[in-house]
């Protein structure tokens, strides 16, 4: 994957978009039946409109979003409204354009705007029909309704990195460079994709072409570029000499990123020994958090003093005083986690941490795809969910869910540690922490048969007659 000059990127899955028309579709409300005149051929033109479906086409480097609209088309006289129809099939392709609208002192918005017919409509209906059909208030305000602030978080965080110095002048957010392109995955392991791509003002934030880096059963993901994280690392590490750790001080720091994780090679000085740390850092989404975690069991310590098994934990450490990384306070170990960090704060964490951005597009996701006005209530709602390193980039991925999904429970671990479930796997293969787990099924957005969630915090298994099931047999 080559990012080129483009800093960060947001991904959206095509399953959102999918996903939001089949929710609009089932409101009252959406323009199901809409009617018209085809004076040319003296006829009065009912158009009968099924659940459309959101798909791509073109060329893998071209491709586009359609909406494939089915139903049917009932046909009578003009100047005999009420009379029996003639009942013929509805099969028309509609373009869809992902588009940014600007938005004044702040950072353009992403829309969804109808773009023309793909290929032939069923007869009688001509393009010219289509492109009235769309320009109807009842349908055209569907599309003007949707407005995703993607792009505000990044500028924001970007901004306070680039431009941290005391006479630096940051872009205004409308002046960032911006490419939107549709990225192509293998529909077997992976999902097309929007992406946004954001550079420094001056340089093109189009990349090269690149094919969807998506997973299956995810929805929205964020990209860190090399470039981005060795200027981070690199700022970082300078910074760093100098300082005093435990009474150790740092003499020497640098890291970049390799092609899986991050390279240190830093001195730590004390009572004149020395010790000196080298190696590979790794780095992972907690699942369920907006935190990452780190593991240092591969970094080198070369040392011959009994203080050195001090100096271990300072090294993850040191990570912690690069803001942008908000690093978790854990190693990579074979134990799981449990790390109290509510979605629900990242707008604040943000500027302090990139797992933490994540968080915020979440939300941001959420808000722009929420239409209430004359439509009905359509919502959205996720949960990071892991993070991939490849070559040099820092990938965050997080599931999403605007409809309902409906999946039992077929695995549990229990952490004896925490005394209760931390982890739960539904039967198609998505996993969850437990107390994002039970926050979703409170939304209404997951369903577990047999299943519910006690206070938005944590699962148990509906009372039934089974004598071992919820201590029933204990309690009557």
């Amino acid at each position: 994957m080559d990012m080129d000059s483009a800093k960060v990127a947001v991904l959206i899955g095509m399953g959102v978009f999918r996903e939001f028309f089949d929710e609009l579709y089932q409101h009252e409300a959406f323009p199901r039946k809409v009617a018209f005149n085809k004076d040319g051929l003296n006829l009065h033109v009912t158009v009968i409109i099924d659940k459309p479906d959101l798909l791509t086409a073109g060329p893998v480097h071209e491709i586009f979003p359609f909406l494939a609209i089915i139903g049917s088309l009932e046909l009578r006289p003009l100047n005999d409204p009420e009379a029996a129809p003639m009942v013929v099939p509805l099969d028309i392709k509609v373009k869809l354009a992902f588009r940014l609208r600007d938005k004044l002192q702040a950072a353009p918005v992403l829309t969804i705007a109808y773009d023309g017919v793909f290929g032939t409509p069923s007869a009688p209906i001509s393009a010219n029909d289509v492109d009235t059909l769309f320009q109807q208030p009842s349908v055209s305000e569907v599309l003007e309704t949707v407005e995703i602030d993607v792009l505000g978080p990044l500028t924001e965080g970007v901004k306070d990195i680039f431009f941290s110095g005391e006479n630096d002048v940051p872009p205004s957010p409308n002046q960032w460079p911006v490419a939107l392109r549709i990225l192509h995955a293998d529909q077997r392991t992976g999902e097309s994709c929007l992406g946004l791509f954001l550079a420094l003002p001056g340089d093109n934030p189009n990349p090269e072409f690149i094919n969807s880096p998506m997973p299956l059963k995810t929805g929205l993901g964020i990209i860190y570029s090399r470039d981005f994280l060795d200027f981070v690392l690199a700022e970082a590490s300078h910074e760093r000499i100098g300082e005093s750790i435990k009474g150790a001080k740092v003499t020497r720091m640098a890291m970049h990123m390799l092609d899986d994780a991050i390279h240190i090679n830093g001195r730590l000085e004390k009572d004149n020994a020395k010790i000196n740390l080298q190696g590979p850092i790794q780095i992972a989404l907690v699942r369920g958090t907006t935190r990452l975690a780190t593991g240092t069991r591969d970094v080198s310590v070369d040392v011959d003093l009994p203080w050195y098994a001090e100096a271990l934990p300072w090294l993850t450490k040191i990570l912690f005083f690069i803001p942008v990384f908000n690093f978790a306070n854990i190693w990579l170990t074979p134990m799981e986690w449990e790390i109290e960090d509510e979605v629900s704060g990242a707008p604040q964490t943000v500027r302090r941490g990139l797992a933490g951005s994540l968080g915020a597009s979440l939300q941001q996701l959420a808000e722009g795809l929420r239409v209430d006005e004359g439509i009905g209530s359509v919502t959205m709602d996720g949960t990071p969910d892991h993070s991939l390193v490849q070559n040099g980039n820092l990938l965050l991925f997080a599931q999403t869910f605007v409809s309902p999904l409906k999946s039992p429970i077929v695995k549990a671990n229990y952490s004896r540690y925490y005394r209760h479930f931390i982890r739960y796997t539904l039967e198609d293969g998505r996993k969850f922490r437990s107390t994002e787990l039970a926050r979703l099924v409170s939304k209404g957005k997951v369903i577990t048969p047999g299943f519910h969630e006690v206070k938005g915090r944590y699962m148990r298994a509906n009372p039934d007659n089974e004598t071992g099931n919820n201590l029933l047999e204990k309690f009557t």
